[in-house]
């Protein structure tokens, strides 16, 4: 089956040597060109499917109906088997084009290492290298855990594929410190910023935030309030009148009618739930959605506070609603454990937002997120570090302070680390210079694309069946959106499908057999012995023996 002939039938004449030492024999070039030996689905189909699913985000359905459209007849498992293929075809393709990589990074200087990993429950890490400054991806491993063990040969792998890297940018795992020092001695090694600040806040903030969160779930004011907000959302909404009479009383109309009292109170409501979702994007410690909840409920009491004793003129069942709020808010912010950890918190916050400005990454209200490459002078944000840690210190002697004296100890010991200077590197063109980015964000993108994918193409959030079956390549496809990459991957081919066709089929079936023995829980043989109806009985016969 191909995508322009549809289903047909080949008659392939094989001319043998009539030599039986000789033992050559010729196959069809026109035929292969077409379709894998012994195979049914063409490579032209074996690369629709593949950038469907990986290139478009396309479900297995959706793919199955558009191939049927096309007069092709398919199952879903065949879908499956396609994809598999397509990744095991490119990953052979994009390892027969490491010589051209190679060449390509030389003649800009060199690549930076940018090294990380991802994983999901009780899943596998799905590690990957990418080239900082052409952001390709160069290699990919799945790994049982992320210990030294492991990632070791997986760099040894990447260093004997593309050389010694310019720098290496990873973020502070153990393993990955250790592993990048035994592989990679002597080459210049930076610690992400993002990574590091990431680190340094759940450091500081983690223990009174999460007693801060446990105290809030214990009084489930969450959902006292939205069980409220439920009860006057269909009768406050629909009525366009009266928040038209809201909005403008709030924008500092005062002519017009005044917002009753229920309908301030819904909003009220609404917004301190918003507290919830409050933040730019980027995650705990930089955003702080408990805390903010808490301090919303704090200011909207106060108000209900003022409005019970205001609203001399409120029906009962009005005054019955306020008394109601203001019972529960009082039991929740007077809580003193709440209210100490929130107070905890507010002071720890400030240092760790004067540290984020310092090093000018992850800012409070930017709006970049996770594309923030933390574009700034690093000369700059080592002035400013340096000011920030001589500033704490003094802080610290007067009020010593255990979590910020272990926050100085980190940024000391991992101050050379933390500030790259330029590198200068000969290249054939010339000399070049080279800025190694400060942050790893090129690999939080590059796995948030990969999740983002997945759920288009499954509607599921969790990943952790996903990898532990995905092959460990399959970021590659990612690569196949640059020119300059595809171009190199074809080789002189003219299509991807003509490229494919020009790989041995024997390295492809060698490349299955691999992943069917890497993803078997059991073996066929453990399979045949666990199906025995007499297993135990023949167990219990060895037991002597044993």
């Amino acid at each position: 089956m191909t995508l322009p002939l549809n289903r047909f039938i080949a008659h392939e004449t094989v001319r043998v040597c009539v030599n039986p030492a000789c033992g050559v024999s010729v196959t069809s070039e026109a035929l292969a060109r077409l379709v894998p030996p012994q195979g049914t689905f063409g490579y032209d189909i074996i690369v629709h499917v593949g950038t469907r699913q990986f290139i478009h985000c396309c479900g297995e359905q959706e793919i199955l109906q558009d191939l049927r459209h096309r007069g092709i007849s398919i199952s879903r498992s065949e879908i499956g088997v396609l994809t598999k293929k397509f990744i095991i075809y490119l990953a052979i393709a994009h390892r027969q084009s490491h010589p051209l990589l190679r060449k390509a990074m030389t003649g800009r200087g060199g690549y930076i290492l940018h090294l990380d990993g991802t994983c999901e429950a009780d899943s596998p890490h799905l590690m990957s290298v990418v080239d900082g400054m052409s952001e390709l991806v160069l290699g990919n491993a799945k790994l049982p855990s992320e210990n030294a063990d492991q990632i070791v040969p997986f760099l040894r792998t990447i260093k004997r594929q593309y050389g010694t890297p310019v720098a290496l940018v990873h973020d502070m795992a153990k393993a990955i410190l250790v592993s990048v020092k035994k592989v990679f001695p002597g080459t210049p090694d930076f610690l992400c910023h993002f990574h590091f600040l990431r680190d340094i806040g759940k450091d500081l903030l983690n223990a009174p935030y999460d007693t801060l969160r446990k105290r809030l779930r214990v009084f489930g004011i969450q959902g006292f309030l939205r069980q409220h907000a439920r009860k006057l959302k269909r009768s406050i909404e629909q009525d366009a009148a009266a928040m038209d009479a809201c909005e403008r009383w709030l924008q500092g109309d005062r002519h017009g009618d005044i917002p009753s009292p229920v309908t301030i109170v819904y909003v009220m409501i609404q917004w301190a739930l918003e507290g919830r979702h409050e933040g730019d994007g980027y995650g705990f410690p930089f955003d702080r959605p408990c805390l903010s909840f808490y301090l919303r409920l704090h200011a909207i009491h106060e108000k209900l506070c003022c409005m019970r004793q205001a609203c001399t003129g409120a029906t009962r069942g009005q005054k019955h609603l306020l008394t109601a709020l203001i019972n529960s808010l009082d039991k929740t912010i007077a809580d003193p454990a709440a209210k100490k950890n929130a107070r905890i918190l507010q002071e720890k916050t400030v240092v760790f937002d004067r540290l984020r400005n310092a090093m000018r990454i992850a800012l409070p209200d930017d709006k970049n997120g996770l594309n923030d490459d933390g574009e700034a002078a690093m000369a700059s944000i080592r002035k400013n570090v340096t000011s920030f840690c001589r500033e704490l210190t003094t802080a610290v002697k007067n009020r010593p302070e255990p979590a910020y004296t272990k926050l100085l100890d980190q940024i000391e010991r991992y101050r050379n680390k933390l500030f790259s200077d330029p590198i200068s590197k000969k290249t054939p063109r010339g000399p070049v210079t080279i800025y190694p980015q400060r942050t790893n964000n090129i690999m939080e993108r590059f796995f948030r694309d990969i999740r983002r994918g997945h759920r288009k193409r499954s509607g599921s959030n969790t990943m952790t069946r996903t990898l532990k079956t995905i092959l460990a390549d399959t970021p590659l496809v990612a690569n196949l959106r640059d020119p300059d990459y595809f171009s190199m991957l074809l080789n002189g081919a003219q299509s991807l499908e003509e490229r494919f066709s020009r790989i041995d089929i024997q390295l492809v079936r060698e490349e299955i057999q691999l992943n069917e023995r890497e993803n078997r829980v059991v073996s066929p043989q453990v399979k045949r012995i666990i199906k025995r109806k007499d297993l135990m009985a023949k167990i219990g016969e060895l037991a002597p023996f044993c």
